[in-house]
């Protein structure tokens, strides 16, 4: 039940697309090429923010462990 509420909040902490692409991605069930179509970037771009994005949350959830 912590960790999930240290992850929310850590997601919260993203920069705009960053957090849009993780809710798109994992919460929503989008692949990278709608999400680049929704947010009108290239997947190339998803795919980059999803990596830095995903990076700064494992950073996090260390730090808060």
């Amino acid at each position: 039940m912590l960790e999930s509420v240290a992850l929310r909040t850590a997601i919260e902490r993203l920069p705009g697309k960053e957090q849009q692409v993780i809710n798109l991605r994992f919460f929503h069930g989008l692949t990278q090429s709608d999400c680049a179509r929704i947010l009108s970037v290239s997947q190339v771009q998803v795919s980059r923010l999803e990596r830095r994005a995903l990076q700064k949350l494992r950073t996090a959830m260390e730090t808060e462990g």
